[in-house]
């Protein structure tokens, strides 16, 4: 484990110093606790209902005579988050209107933690627990769940002996993976995946590049060219494998990026190249495969992503000098009409499945003229599905309510558009210390007079630490730290020093709340703590956990010992563990503040001690 923070001494910078009584003891507080934002007798409103499984009916998405209509999003770093993560995001996009999240890297920790990809590994059963936590809290919120099988993909690739996604060889491989998924139980809600109508879609294979290719040939690395028949055939077998596992869900190929090519037949095939996959074109007709695919039972309804042609220009190419989207770059979007008609002779609605803009090099009101662009084409050519990648708290892709010129499109669009949103919700504490797993909290300091604790540390505190009246989360006050977040995707660090130990022994986190103003970028925060002056622990900063966001309090947990990790407990890692009566006298932060630089402040209440059950 990395040291990276640096430890605080009796001497602090940039303190308040809250005089404390000369011993401290934590006490049970039984009026101190929180109720989880899903807790029993607390009642979600959303309106609009998405009970029942999504049908097709006439070209068009339907949940029982409604049609049903789906603004979706994408989170990447959910198969490593915490659960406190999961449903913060998840909370976020209900708020905005969003009724759809697209779960697409259930195994990726597989190959991303540098965890062996065996035949096996795959089945980890955390791995799984993830994706079951997921989707009932999206049951909870009344929204649907779409299941991308594309990780595979690279699971096949990073795995000895590896796999050719593509390779007839593989269906064997295949047929394992969706029987495997479609028949788990979910551990939260216990229903079957294959029953439960929360999971309204499965995606394939997303992105294959069909511009020929040898079977098993990786000069091309993980995601190499094949010939479009090999392509075609392979998600033929999964979608109908599917189909038979599944058999109430909605199948689709996973989102074609090489689609029609009007300058040719580049990725075109007969119908003689591929199986009787449900098919009912003329024998020996030649056909792009993307009609082929479309065109198959198997599969529901056309997927597509799409983004600026030629991405790899700078930015200024796309956008003039008033910050508006050149039509002229817009690639599919400007033809999207030619191609609703086209698939729509199937008999199939079309879905945007992944659609975004890069902001590492798009200023937010680029970002925010080129969704509404890309809303504005899918609504003149009667679209009505679309999944936003990315949803997030960081920079590329990400887009977030940090990002208000983005999240007021979404935001407007799911009102014309007639998605669900939410109202209300509670604030309440994370996962792992939901109110029924807390067994007892001990509060060390309310930050309402002075007590027993310094605020500072670290080059990045400027000025005086202050008691903030009107800004807590219990009682009326909270304390404020001044800081300069001096270099962005940078760790920097700071701390909350206890002028007295406090015995942790009988406790498993150190908790705060902690809050960050809306205008400032999102932080991830990693957290460590000293026992007896002399031993330090630190949370693995591989695990992507305690994020702030901008404009919402959240509370930060730091375990206080090895925590297991088991279907419903917690998800942090950490090195080391204290001894039995050891005492905690520091509790520091290493912030990594993603997009913003400059002054701004943190606000920090209710440091405590939590026993969970």
């Amino acid at each position: 484990m990395k040291k990276l923070l640096s430890l605080l001494t009796a001497t602090v910078t940039g303190i308040v110093a809250l005089s404390s009584a000369a011993a401290f003891t934590p006490q049970t507080n039984p009026d101190f606790s929180y109720n989880s934002m899903f807790a029993d007798g607390q009642p979600i409103t959303y309106t609009g209902t998405q009970n029942g499984w999504v049908t097709v009916e006439d070209g068009q998405m339907k949940l029982g005579d409604e049609e049903f209509v789906s603004i979706g999003f994408t989170n990447y770093s959910h198969s490593n988050a915490s659960y406190e993560f999961i449903e913060n995001i998840m909370l976020d996009a209900k708020r905005a209107g969003f009724n759809v999240i697209r779960v697409c890297d259930m195994v990726s920790r597989q190959y991303s933690d540098g965890l062996s990809a065996s035949s096996e590994s795959w089945k980890m059963e955390s791995n799984w627990v993830q994706t079951d936590f997921i989707i009932s809290t999206a049951e909870k919120l009344g929204m649907k769940v779409l299941l991308d099988l594309s990780t595979f993909r690279k699971y096949f690739y990073e795995r000895s002996p590896r796999v050719d996604s593509y390779d007839p060889a593989s269906f064997v491989y295949w047929d394992e993976v969706v029987d495997f998924i479609t028949q788990r139980t979910n551990t939260f809600t216990g229903k079957k995946y294959c029953n439960d109508p929360t999971v309204f879609s499965y995606a394939i294979l997303g992105e294959p590049v069909p511009f020929g290719g040898e079977l098993n040939d990786w000069s091309g690395g993980e995601n190499a060219s094949r010939n479009a028949k090999d392509v075609t055939n392979a998600i033929l077998h999964i979608a109908k494998r599917l189909k038979e596992k599944a058999p109430y869900a909605l199948i689709q190929t996973g989102g074609l990026l090489h689609i029609i090519d009007h300058d040719g037949f580049k990725f075109t095939i007969t119908s003689d190249d591929v199986e009787n996959w449900g098919l009912t074109l003329p024998a020996g007709s030649q056909q792009y495969y993307t009609d082929v695919l479309f065109n198959s039972s198997y599969i529901d309804y056309a997927t597509i992503h799409i983004y600026p042609i030629n991405y790899a220009n700078p930015m200024s190419n796309y956008f003039d000098e008033n910050d508006q989207f050149k039509p002229e770059m817009g690639s599919v979007w400007e033809d999207l009409d030619d191609y609703v008609d086209r698939w729509a002779a199937f008999g199939k609605p079309l879905m945007i499945e992944e659609f975004g803009i890069d902001r590492s090099y798009a200023n937010d009101a680029q970002a925010g003229n080129y969704m509404q662009y890309c809303f504005d084409k899918m609504t003149a050519a009667g679209i009505r599905h679309a999944i936003v990648w990315n949803l997030g708290y960081g920079k590329a892709f990400d887009v977030g309510p940090q990002v208000p010129q983005v999240w007021n499109v979404f935001q407007s669009f799911a009102n014309s558009w007639g998605t669900t949103s939410i109202q209300g919700l509670p604030f309440g504490p994370l996962y792992p210390c939901r109110s029924e797993n807390i067994e007892r909290e001990a509060l060390i300091s309310d930050f309402e007079s002075e007590g027993t604790v310094y605020v500072g540390g670290g080059n990045q505190v400027v000025g005086e630490a202050s008691l903030e009246t009107g800004t807590s989360t219990h009682g009326d006050k909270s304390i404020k730290m001044p800081v300069n977040l001096q270099n962005a995707y940078g760790w920097q660090d700071f701390g909350l020093s206890i002028e007295n130990n406090v015995q942790i022994s009988d406790y498993d986190y150190l908790a705060v709340d902690a809050f960050i103003p809306a205008q400032l970028g999102s932080i991830y925060i990693r957290m460590g703590y000293k026992a007896d002056w002399v031993g330090y622990i630190e949370t693995d900063d591989s695990y992507q956990t305690n994020y702030l966001i901008p404009g919402q309090w959240k509370t930060l947990y730091l375990p206080l010992k090895n925590v297991a990790t088991n279907a419903h407990g917690s998800c942090y890692f950490e090195e080391g563990e204290p001894a039995a009566n050891a005492y905690v006298n520091t509790m520091e932060f290493s912030i990594r503040n993603v997009t913003t630089t400059g002054d701004t402040y943190i606000l920090f209440d209710n440091l405590r001690l939590v026993k969970v059950k």
